[in-house]
């Protein structure tokens, strides 16, 4: 039921007006080769999510009731993670997420951001300052001084990442690699633009995430590519680094889709490969 539930709100969140950072559609034309004729092949494709033909529920006209929603589907998150959670406070919360991997530091700093915005909202609303594109938080509860600044666009950025990370449908199509990356992009923006004071810490206390992904990204479709011992080569990957590209490779019957930013001398390990598996439908025959 808690499954259901948390993925009927992420749908909510998802035909909102509430910002996020939907990526572009970028359209494909490929001359290719079927049965001796040279076709034209046009192709449209979404990196992670698309808005067309959305009725908007109002959402971005009321920041309050916007990040209450968010924050109780990311809390709901963790009670399915962490079982014990359910009941306990939010500080007791977050002391039991575990930062074993990159995901896990993510979660762990969203969540103690969070829990600063959800708390002076519904404690302490006087606190809270919007303008110019920034917002802040400052207030003291028993001694201990909560302060938080964020901009708006490191707002916006902080919920794309939250209905990412709660969103299983991307690594069943791309892979947690992947998945793991676009978060951690966002993660080292979030960080690297905010300040905080809280019952944690009266110091940031981030750490920057060495793999990231860019979310904005040009899918390459059927890429060339030959293999050179245990290793697969891509040809032509370094001929445009202005663009984050990702590789859309058949290998054994298998989709593999591989970002530049993992290529070394436009090379990948082959046993490195299923990192990279995704869901056979990117795949044009």
């Amino acid at each position: 039921m808690k499954n259901e539930f948390l993925d009927y709100n992420r749908k909510i969140l998802e035909k909102s007006n509430l910002s996020l950072e939907y990526t572009e559609a970028k359209e494909k034309e490929e001359i290719r080769l079927k049965d001796g004729i040279e076709r034209v092949y046009k192709t449209k494709y979404l990196t992670l999510h698309d808005r067309i033909g959305v009725q908007p529920i109002d959402l971005q006209s009321n920041p309050i009731l916007a990040n209450l929603c968010v924050f109780s589907m990311f809390d709901m998150n963790i009670d399915i993670i962490y079982p014990t959670a359910e009941g306990k406070s939010f500080k007791a919360k977050y002391d039991l997420i575990e930062c074993d991997d990159n995901i896990g530091i993510i979660t762990k700093a969203f969540y103690r951001i969070f829990k600063v915005i959800r708390n002076a909202m519904t404690h302490s609303i006087d606190s809270i300052k919007m303008e110019q594109g920034n917002n802040i938080i400052d207030y003291t509860f028993k001694g201990t001084k909560f302060y938080l600044e964020i901009s708006d666009k490191s707002l916006v950025e902080l919920y794309t990442a939250t209905i990412i990370l709660l969103d299983s449908k991307i690594s069943e199509k791309r892979g947690s690699k992947f998945k793991e990356g676009i978060l951690s992009y966002y993660y080292n923006q979030i960080i690297e633009n905010i300040t905080i004071k809280d019952d944690i810490s009266q110091s940031n206390g981030f750490t920057q995430l060495i793999y990231e992904l860019d979310p904005r990204r040009e899918i390459v479709v059927n890429a060339v590519y030959s293999i050179e011992g245990n290793k697969i080569k891509i040809k032509n990957a370094e001929l445009d680094n202005t663009e984050k590209r990702d590789f859309v490779i058949k290998y054994n019957d298998k989709c593999y889709i591989i970002p530049l930013e993992v290529l070394e001398e436009n090379c990948i390990n082959i046993g490195n490969l299923l990192e990279w598996e995704a869901d056979n439908s990117y795949l044009t025959i």
